[in-house]
C-alpha cells in the first residue's frame, strides 16, 4: 500500500517521506484545503492514482483518484487497509494529528 500524509521531507531509518506539491483540492472528510501530499516509502514516491492519503487537519482517510483528486475511502476499504500490517503505526499517525501532535492546526 502506499500511505501518503502532510510531514516534511526527512528520513527515517528505512522509511523515507518525501513531500510533493499538488493542485489544490478539498478534503473529502472535513473540507480542509490540501495543496500537498508526503509520500512514505520510497525514495522520491510520489502520489499516484489509487494511493491511500491522510487528510493533515482531520485524519480523514481518502484516496487519490483521476487526476489526484481525493474521494473518502469506503467502510470497505478502510477495513481492507486494516489487514495490512502497518495498519498500526497508520492508526497511530492518525491519532496525532486528531489530538494536534502533527498536521496543519
Amino acid at each position: 500500500m502506499d500511505w501518503t500524509a502532510g510531514m516534511s521531507k526527512r528520513r527515517t531509518k528505512s522509511i523515507y517521506l518525501t513531500e510533493s506539491k499538488t493542485s489544490r483540492r478539498k478534503c473529502p472528510s472535513c473540507g480542509w484545503i490540501l495543496d500537498a501530499a508526503t509520500s512514505l516509502g520510497k525514495k522520491g514516491a510520489t502520489p499516484a492514482y489509487e494511493s491511500i492519503s491522510l487528510c493533515s487537519y482531520c485524519g480523514g482517510i481518502n484516496i487519490f483518484d483521476v487526476g489526484l483528486m481525493l474521494r473518502a475511502a469506503s467502510l470497505e476499504e478502510i477495513e481492507e487497509f486494516k489487514r495490512d500490517p502497518g495498519w498500526g503505526a497508520v492508526e497511530a499517525l492518525i491519532a496525532a494529528i486528531k489530538d494536534g501532535r502533527i498536521g496543519a492546526r
